[in-house]
């Protein structure tokens, strides 16, 4: 086997396409840094165009190899009637020519955008100035997040002033001040006013998705890929265990990332301790075994590759090349 089985691996990666902020480039060179010796491009619902590819095509010789992959944004499973809190299906080795998973692309982004605008509207309204064409002037890709409406916010110091209010307001009004005042103004940002449950309410719009979990793997599946669940923890009050071994007895998934939660600073014994019940899962069926760093910048990388879980990443890729055998088309890593 090759070097990829004697460096960490983060299967889980995030550029300018999405909601990184490293190019495709710039995640290999910090990996390469911090020796994780492949990496895999996972965007939120956003694949590399022709430009990218090129760049790709260019990089195949990097000494810190790459696959190409996804993270499809799932709310619905065929049999629960419960709405199942926004979790990720992550897919590996994808074509990225594929005509059905870039169609799907192009609706999610139509449909983030369409997001943003609404919370942009709720966050002139509650005293920000802010306009989509500044959310849009600090996303680089097509694939628009609430992390980048945080940071077009943060540029303007009217908006910092006005985020200072806000705590000052919901502190005096019972707020937890120690946990609002330690945090950075991104965190302030998705405590108060970004995040699903908010402080105050009325900004966050929730994403409007009913991508049902098999339709998500099938346009994985198709495009050559494989269909990893990603970081379960995050949405296991609905999504079960129960439902988790259900999903890997009748093969609806190919993969379970089994390392995941780095870079969480709340709820790590928790998150231990689901791995522990997944890595189970995932050996009793058969499941490939993934997982990353979810990385979205150099800080992550680094947190990442220090970290006790990273050790667990070493020779993922080449398991799963070998015991998948999918396409290497789109792949710079090689048994």
């Amino acid at each position: 086997m090759s070097r990829i089985n004697k460096e960490l691996e983060s299967l889980h990666c995030h550029t300018r396409t999405s909601d990184g902020t490293l190019s495709y480039g710039g995640i290999l060179n910090a990996c390469q840094k911090y020796n994780v010796g492949v990496a895999a491009f996972t965007d939120h619902d956003a694949l590399p165009d022709e430009s990218a590819l090129q760049e790709l095509n260019g990089l195949k010789a990097h000494p810190t190899k790459f696959i190409v992959g996804i993270e499809l944004s799932v709310s619905h499973v065929r049999e629960l009637v419960e709405e199942v809190p926004l979790f990720h299906i992550v897919g590996l080795f994808v074509d990225p020519r594929n005509k059905r998973l870039l169609d799907h692309c192009r609706e999610r982004q139509e449909e983030r955008l369409a997001r943003a605008r609404l919370m942009i509207g709720n966050l002139e309204r509650t005293g920000f100035v802010i306009t989509v064409e500044d959310v849009l002037a600090v996303s680089e890709g097509p694939s628009i997040g609430r992390p980048h409406i945080a940071e077009a916010l943060l540029i303007n110091p009217v908006n910092r002033n006005r985020l200072a209010e806000l705590v000052d307001q919901e502190i005096s009004s019972g707020a937890d001040a120690e946990l609002l005042t330690k945090a950075s103004a991104k965190e302030q940002l998705f405590r108060l006013l970004l995040g699903e449950s908010a402080i105050i309410k009325g900004i966050y719009v929730p994403y409007n998705d009913s991508l049902q979990l098999d339709d998500a793997v099938s346009l994985i599946r198709r495009s050559g890929g494989v269909a990893i669940l990603a970081h379960w923890t995050f949405s296991k009050k609905v999504l079960t265990e129960a439902w988790v071994e259900r999903l890997a007895r009748e093969h609806r998934l190919d993969g379970i990332e089994v390392v995941y939660g780095v870079n969480v600073t709340e709820g790590k014994d928790e998150i231990k301790a689901d791995q522990k019940s997944l890595a189970g899962i995932t050996g009793k069926y058969g499941l490939l075994a993934s997982g990353g760093g979810d990385i979205h910048n150099e800080a992550d990388l680094m947190a990442f590759s220090g970290s006790a879980l990273a050790s667990r990443t070493v020779g993922m890729a080449a398991e799963m090349i070998k015991a998948a055998k999918p396409s290497l088309e789109w792949s710079s890593v090689r048994e």
